[in-house]
């Protein structure tokens, strides 16, 4: 019996990390936080990207899914989607969730910075049920679908996003989209 208590705590003591290989301290100088007191969370997203799956996706019979899977005709004309996928990561570069409101803009690419705003979609991911909603577990982005007429894409489309998140961060991402 002592023999087994004696091997697993060396096992313990040499599966323990040294100073060198701890991770990177977040907020405090030296890494320790003083005692009694609450750190604030070191995971909020740092950055922002469109990941790569992010996409203009046509729709069949004029019915375009919206942005939380509302189902919505057009009488004018073929509706699309744009399927956007937003990625965040922490100051590791980990992928982490966010809480926040996103700003998203469809712009004509070949005008350039300057390109005035064809469509404008706001979203408040600051509803945790909406939160949850627009979360894909398995890629592990914002899945958005932002309805609009085919007719109104331009060629060049630049799709953008700004965010806000509740602890005052604001992160921008822009992508180019694919217009066949």
């Amino acid at each position: 019996m002592r023999t087994l208590l004696l091997a697993l705590m060396l096992a313990t003591l040499c599966s323990c990390r040294s100073p060198e290989e701890a991770p990177p301290p977040h907020v405090y100088p030296g890494g320790v936080v003083p005692r009694g007191e609450v750190p604030p969370w070191p995971y909020w997203p740092a950055d922002m990207r469109f990941h790569p799956l992010t996409r203009l996706a046509t729709t069949e019979g004029g019915n375009a899914t919206g942005i939380l899977g509302e189902r919505r005709e057009s009488h004018e004309g073929e509706l699309v989607h744009v399927e956007a996928r937003l990625e965040f990561f922490d100051t590791d570069r980990h992928t982490s969730r966010s809480l926040g409101q996103v700003r998203f803009e469809l712009r004509d690419g070949a005008q350039g910075q300057a390109s005035d705003v064809i469509d404008a979609w706001n979203i408040d991911m600051r509803d945790l049920v909406v939160n949850a909603q627009l979360f894909d577990p398995i890629t592990r982005t914002y899945l958005i679908r932002l309805e609009l007429e085919r007719a109104s894409v331009p060629e060049h489309a630049d799709l953008r996003a700004y965010f806000l998140g509740v602890d005052g961060a604001e992160l921008r991402a822009s992508h180019r989209l694919r217009v066949r």
